[in-house]
């Protein structure tokens, strides 16, 4: 493998970094080629976050200058659009319409807004695309006929109210070119593809119009003829939903990993619609009797779980000389799918880079059938240098990139074939920051965007009285984003490096901790008065810099639009196992002879005391199988110190141990640091008053602990009672 030198290039009157890369022999091509070449370009973007504008950066990797930006990001695109017209196709990959204000506040439309005047080639949704609810994303991203108008009487069982009820698909300024086509000849935002999500039998909520169970949510994949060569895309969206925000945001769509297996418990099972559904992989299935509950499926059990392998089936489908019969049954029309004689195939993964390295090493492919020749990864937020030449278990290669997140890089392969079998490839980084000059068409609709929010001092034209309800909890925006709410001293971030760990300069690996999500946990412990705040790892690039905070800063730090509350967890497994709540029912999870029977209080993979949170976090985060990870890093907490080792096995959540990376814990005070606890086994108190986001849609739910029992609170939802059980809640 030979790595081409970093050079700089000029683009229009602008400096953009860019690095080249050539890996030639990383495919095979026929040596006895009559010198008929093509070429063809694949640009990708990724991760946007709802992110519109440049912003800095403190880590090691920081050039001193702002990064990222949608109008700057769009100069480069259509310089390559431009420069390749004809030979060049574009896939995007999610996250793009969740992560700041102005995403929140217009459930996602100001970004579509701006980026249909771009309109990507074809698009695979992430987890954040299904956060405004199913019905809100078949109308951002669906299909004539995927969803009816919605009565006002049936807003109360929306997980959220719509901003347009009208039941019509949102073309929006530019629906000529950001309405595409796709092969089934139906029309949807950006050709958007997902071959993982399923319908899965269970009542998606008004307006939704539903297939059968085991069919899927949308198009699998999109194929495209690019100067001759026949392109097939491929698309994998989230494997677990944008479950932080409610048990019930995806309700009615269960995803699978992309690889035939459902990963999170927050999935529900495929009710299949018959044994032999083609979907279905009734021979991995396994079935057991001692069920946990009327929540989820027997423990342990994985019927309803399994399907065909979305990555090996249809890359088999795509590769299939064109038309001929596969052995795969198209469920909709009972029919074999017929093949699509490709000449790539290029697999949109919302997986992550980690996980797309995963499966490009491990997965097992039919005899003949290689895996992917490209990955456009997203998810992680990775900016990858240089691409990742995987080996595959046949000896083939694949290529993974991965573009950052808001918009910080823009990749570009390029690909050469000699009669029709690809000969070599090379990828172009363009690092995007304030040294790109701005498009002026996308740095208007910007401008267009943000101007209801902000002040006029910040170029808006925000006045008194304009208000805005955040679609999430309810609260009424009545400040501009750009009002100042507090101010630092110091950096606020957690997307630092593994390796940078200086104490002193509260420089902390982010995959851990960071001095961001420090701060909010120490404000939920304080304003409730708990004894330990909390919040889960997620891991955004943006960095706060000492000065002003402004609203705007705080919501794209912590877009998931969530309440606090505080309420009584137990605090360790052995807490767990008392009737610390007097309820007349332990919640032992420490015996493999009682558990699991009539337990209905340890729910699969819900975290019941503070001490398996943690553990449940070290699962996620720091195990050594890939595909167990959740997402994310590792829980941030106020008010409580411990012991990790990362390097231990996985905490057993079943209830075959109790502990296992994490040790030592005590209660600390919070402002000295003292210890109030011992760390021993046993010495912390069976109750600790836990502080963390809260969703009324999850009335009985502090950050995923359980705090309201179902029979104490009968009614759903019911935040009056929660109060009543002793939540303090702060909208």
């Amino acid at each position: 493998m030979k790595v081409g030198k970093l050079f700089r290039r000029s683009i229009l009157a602008s400096a953009v970094a860019t690095a080249a890369v050539t890996v030639t022999p990383a495919f095979a091509a026929d040596e006895n080629y009559d010198g008929d070449l093509k070429k063809i370009y694949i640009m990708h973007t990724g991760d946007l976050h709802g992110d519109l504008d440049t912003h800095p950066n403190a880590r090691d990797d920081a050039t001193g200058v702002l990064e990222g930006g949608l109008a700057r990001a769009a100069t480069v695109i259509k310089k390559l659009k431009k420069d390749h017209a004809g030979k060049i196709v574009w896939g995007h990959t999610g996250d793009t319409i969740q992560g700041s204000a102005i995403a929140t506040y217009t459930q996602g439309k100001a970004l579509v807004d701006v980026w249909d005047a771009l309109a990507p080639d074809v698009f695979a949704t992430g987890n954040w695309e299904y956060v405004y609810g199913l019905y809100r994303y078949q109308q951002l991203f669906g299909a004539e006929g995927d969803i009816r108008p919605i009565a006002p009487t049936e807003y109360s069982s929306m997980f959220m109210k719509p901003m347009d009820p009208s039941g019509q698909v949102y073309q929006g300024f530019n629906a000529k070119n950001a309405i595409m086509s796709d092969q089934n000849g139906e029309k949807r935002r950006w050709r958007t593809i997902a071959a993982n999500a399923y319908y899965n039998g269970e009542n998606p909520g008004p307006g939704v119009n539903t297939k059968a169970a085991g069919e899927y949510f949308t198009d699998p994949y999109y194929v495209q003829n690019v100067n001759g060569i026949r392109v097939g895309f491929l698309g994998c969206t989230t494997n677990r939903g944008p479950q932080v925000v409610s048990s019930n945001v995806t309700k009615g769509v269960t995803f699978t990993n992309c690889m035939g297996d459902v990963k999170f418990p927050q999935n529900k099972p495929i009710q299949w619609t018959s044994d032999d559904h083609p979907n279905r992989n009734k021979a991995k299935e396994v079935s057991v009797t001692n069920p946990a509950g009327a929540e989820v499926a027997p423990w342990g059990s994985t019927v309803g779980y399994q399907t065909v392998p979305e990555i090996v089936k249809f890359t088999e489908i795509l590769r299939a000389a064109k038309d001929s019969d596969t052995k795969y049954i198209n469920s909709q029309t009972g029919a074999p799918y017929k093949g699509e004689g490709v000449d790539l195939v290029v697999l949109m993964s919302e997986a992550g880079i980690p996980e797309s390295v995963w499966n490009a090493e491990h997965a097992v492919m039919p005899e003949g059938v290689r895996f992917p020749e490209v990955v456009l990864s997203s998810d992680t937020h990775e900016r990858t240098r240089q691409p990742v030449v995987v080996t595959n278990k046949d000896g083939n290669k694949t290529v993974v990139v991965e573009e950052g997140e808001d918009g910080m890089q823009v990749g570009l392969i390029e690909l050469e074939f000699a009669n029709g079998k690809l000969a070599g490839w090379d990828w172009t980084r363009y690092d995007i920051d304030e040294t790109v000059a701005p498009d002026a068409e996308i740095a208007d609709l910007i401008e267009d965007a943000k101007a209801p929010f902000m002040s006029a001092v910040a170029g808006g034209d925000w006045t008194e009285g304009d208000e805005f309800v955040n679609p999430f909890n309810g609260y009424t925006l009545t400040k501009p984003l750009d009002f100042q709410m507090a101010s630092t001293q110091i950096v606020l971030e957690r997307n630092r490096f593994s390796y940078e760990h200086e104490k002193d300069n509260l420089k902390m690996p982010a995959d851990i901790e960071g001095t961001l999500h420090d701060v909010y946990t120490d404000a939920f412990r304080a304003l409730t008065n708990a004894d330990v705040g909390a919040l889960r790892g997620f891991r955004y690039n943006n960095t706060i810099m000492p000065g002003p905070v402004t609203i705007d800063d705080v919501y794209h730090s912590l877009t998931i639009g969530a309440m606090v509350a505080s309420g009584e967890i137990p605090s360790s497994p052995e807490a767990e196992a008392a009737d610390v709540d007097g309820d007349g029912k332990g919640c032992f999870i420490g015996s493999v002879e009682v558990n699991h029977k009539k337990n209905d209080c340890h729910y699969m993979a819900w975290p019941r005391s503070l001490v398996q949170e943690m553990e449940l976090s070290g699962n996620g985060t720091q195990q050594s199988n890939v595909p167990g990870w959740s997402g994310g890093w590792f829980f941030n907490y106020s008010g409580v110190n411990f012991d990790l080792d990362v390097y231990k096995p996985n905490f057993n959540k079943y209830g075959k141990g109790l502990r296992s990376r994490v040790t030592n814990v005590k209660l600390v005070n919070p402002k000295t640091g003292e210890a109030i606890t011992d760390g021993s086994v046993g010495s912390l108190p069976p109750m600790v008053s836990y502080a963390s986001y809260y969703y009324d849609a999850d009335w009985n739910r502090i950050n995923r602990n359980q705090v309201t029992s179902a029979d104490k609170c009968a009614a759903w939802p019911s935040r009056s009672c929660a109060d009543d059980k002793n939540m303090f809640i702060l909208a």
